[in-house]
């Protein structure tokens, strides 16, 4: 896992900030970091902690796609466009499900944890009912006031747009 995730955060980084670094430069990159961090892993003994290592060697990733894009930048700057093809309206439930997971964690967290129920042997009924139902409350209370006023905000925001299907055509031709 350490050979690939500093160099894809690097070159989806420097990706965010420029439009003119060429693909060549994010593969070089990639390829210097996989290299030297080999080296350090498996060759050389450098009594070094492996995060001062990433954290060089992010730096030099940065280096060598800034240089690249000096020396043979793209001729035509890359830029995201939206093509509307596809309907993006965010999922109602988004945030209420978001909230839920959230909850849920808390909750079994706080249910394992010395605020709950470990630690009271076999007396733990009560214990965790009131927990649980604090949870069922809170639960209830944010994950219907997250839908509603994501709804509410979704239907606006329809109202306001002509629906995708009727441009489809326009985007095509």
């Amino acid at each position: 896992m350490g050979f690939f995730n500093i160099p894809i955060l690097a070159v989806v980084l420097v990706g965010f900030f420029s439009h003119r670094i060429p693909p060549v430069g994010a593969k070089i990159a990639i390829a210097f970091f996989m290299i030297c961090y080999a080296l350090y892993k498996f060759m050389f003994d450098i009594p070094v902690h492996y995060l001062h290592v990433y954290g060089i060697l992010f730096a030099c990733c940065v280096l060598i796609m800034y240089i690249s894009g000096r020396i043979a930048p793209m001729e035509k700057p890359y830029y995201d466009y939206e093509a509307r093809v596809v309907d993006l309206t965010p999922w109602v439930w988004a945030r209420a499900g978001s909230a839920f997971i959230i909850t849920s964690t808390v909750y079994v967290y706080t249910l394992f944890s010395p605020w709950g129920i470990v630690g009271y042997g076999a007396e733990y009924g009560e214990r965790l009912l009131v927990i649980t139902l604090i949870y069922a409350a809170v639960t209830a209370i944010l994950v219907t006031a997250l839908y509603l006023r994501d709804r509410k905000l979704i239907g606006n925001a329809k109202n306001r747009n002509v629906h995708i299907s009727d441009n489809l055509d326009a985007v095509k031709g």
